[in-house]
């Protein structure tokens, strides 16, 4: 069975059929969390980390306050973006010791793609 991934913001309405929801960091403010997913009880969440490039629309939100956020609302996983070296995700992962919540490494640049797999 395919799983939809939906990416949602606090004016998206109610989506019926999919697996997962997906908030994005650059734009997802952590206040806004537990309203935007009070429909969704019961399915996995990811909060996507933005990259560094993404990072000055929110200029008021670290990535500290969104894994914070992800953990305090009970998300299901963290989503760091625009991974360039192992180091991107070490960080979050020390940030993120002896706490409920899964990491995923989003790969999203053909350079970096390239370099990984020579």
């Amino acid at each position: 069975m395919t799983k939809i991934i939906a990416t949602i913001s606090k004016n998206t309405p109610k989506l019926e059929g999919i697996g997962m929801v997906r908030l994005n960091g650059a734009f997802a403010h952590p206040s806004h969390c537990k309203s935007m997913l009070k429909p969704y009880q019961g399915i996995p969440v990811i909060l996507d980390i933005p990259g560094e490039r993404k990072k000055h629309r929110h200029l008021t939100v670290r990535d500290e306050e969104l894994i914070d956020s992800a953990i305090d609302n009970h998300l299901d996983y963290i989503g760091v973006s625009y991974v360039e070296t192992h180091w991107d995700v070490d960080i979050v992962r020390a940030y993120c010791a002896n706490r409920p919540i899964k990491i995923i490494a989003k790969v999203e640049t053909k350079k970096r793609l390239i370099i990984w797999t020579l």
